[in-house]
């Protein structure tokens, strides 16, 4: 993508280049840093936060492919998960175009009369060109480090969510995030990842420490790789965002845009319908394969994903007709069948068991808890429980025997479970608390 390119807001495609314009070089000099911390509870708050639009969050549409967008639908399918994401931003000048304008036949390649195209069939014009073109573009560069804390039911995700939001919220302070994030690992599956635009590091990150350190360390490799650098239309680089103008700011011609404006706002609608449904079907399943933390039969389970697939199959292959034909975006109700709002379908019923204090005290309180399915079952493993007495604190313990009378914690072993014993029939077992 370079200067003049043309854009749709619609499907967020990019279009051919109807603009004549220069470019004026630029170079990297004094650049602005921002560092944060930032916490998501659930796969649309790690969209937004990451950058990742709703279309592309639901797999379609030009920047769908991306490595945001692919690791946001794969987080999806854990509906458990916190997400603490180290931000780092880096902006610098700008590159901008020089008297751009509407190509004539006679500038353009293929011979079309953009600007009287723009004025007499404002429809064909967008089909070619969008509704905005590439104006300039920010040098700088963004750094997202996502550290995904792993929880395996509710009460644990919200404790977790209450521990992180306590302990640091979104201080800048990287001492109390490696701190917190490193108390965090001792108790969880905890697992990195890192995405740069505008500059590549020589080596990622494997563990979440180097993780913060390379967020707070950004700046210097955006000054290594970036300062001093001649950004012209032969070499786009270092670029933090580009910035879109409407084709408006070159003429005086108000052309027809009313279809393109309805169909921006259905299509806006079906991806953000398609986001719910996608989250409905991955609380389906996520309930599915851990139907002790529910209320719902695996029949209403089966259901219920059953119906958000197909709307949101309908909801992808809306966007698919509107991409190709505008004048097939329709809103929600008007489609056959009509599209429901999302909040008005059924979701998993979760049960809650407030602050277990014991294995017992878990399953005691498990099945005091009003479920509708007492034939539900409480697997041996690893349960998020609350130790201590003044301050309690979570902790995650093996619990085994979960179906008797008296189930009983474990330490869960980290690492190899290697006996030292050389007695080959000797068996290693966990340690009792």
């Amino acid at each position: 993508m370079y200067p003049g390119k043309g854009y749709s807001s619609v499907t967020g495609e990019i279009q051919g280049t109807c603009i004549r314009a220069d470019l004026a070089p630029a170079t990297i000099g004094p650049a602005s840093a921002d560092y944060r911390i930032d916490v998501a509870s659930n796969s649309r708050e790690l969209a937004q936060k990451l950058g990742v639009s709703s279309e592309a969050s639901i797999g379609f549409g030009a920047f769908s492919a991306s490595a945001k967008a692919s690791y946001t639908r794969d987080q999806q399918a854990n509906s458990s998960a916190v997400y603490i994401i180290a931000r780092a931003d880096i902006q610098g000048p700008s590159v901008n175009l020089i008297n751009p304008r509407l190509m004539t036949a006679a500038e353009d390649p293929a011979g079309d009369d953009n600007a009287a195209a723009y004025r007499d069939d404002y429809l064909a014009f967008f089909s070619k060109c969008g509704d905005r073109y590439l104006d300039s573009a920010v040098t700088g560069a963004t750094y997202r480090g996502v550290v995904r804390v792993e929880t395996s039911s509710e009460s644990e995700k919200t404790a977790v969510l209450a521990e992180v939001r306590a302990r640091y919220g979104t201080a800048k302070g990287a001492s109390s995030v490696e701190r917190t994030v490193s108390e965090l690992s001792s108790r969880y599956n905890v697992s990195v990842v890192e995405f740069y635009d505008g500059v590549l590091p020589d080596s990622f990150a494997k563990d979440p420490e180097t993780l913060i350190a390379n967020a707070t360390e950004f700046p210097a490799l955006f000054q290594k790789k970036c300062s001093g650098q001649l950004i012209s239309s032969a070499q786009l680089s270092c670029l933090k965002v580009a910035v879109f103008q409407d084709y408006r700011k070159l003429t005086l011609t108000i052309p027809d845009t009313g279809a393109v404006t309805r169909a921006r706002q259905a299509f806006d609608q079906m991806a953000e319908y398609g986001l719910e449904y996608q989250a409905l079907l991955n609380d389906a399943m996520f309930a599915r394969d851990n139907p002790h933390l529910f209320k719902d039969t695996a029949a209403d389970l089966a259901a219920q994903a059953a119906e958000a697939g197909r709307r949101l199959t309908q909801a992808r292959n809306s966007l698919e007709a509107c991409s190709d034909n505008l004048r097939a975006c329709l809103p929600a109700p008007d489609l056959t069948p009509p599209l429901p709002d999302p909040v008005t379908l059924t979701r998993p019923s979760w049960i809650s068991v407030g602050q277990a204090t014991s294995c017992a005290d878990y399953r005691l309180k498990f099945r005091a808890s009003g479920t509708s399915r007492p034939d539900h079952e409480l697997p041996d493993g690893g349960y998020q429980l609350y130790v201590g007495t003044a301050a309690p604190h979570t902790a995650r313990l093996w619990c085994r025997g979960m179906n008797t009378a008296t189930p009983a914690e474990y330490l869960s072993l980290v690492g190899s479970n290697v006996s030292v014993y050389r007695d080959p029939h000797f068996l290693a077992r966990p340690s009792r608390c």
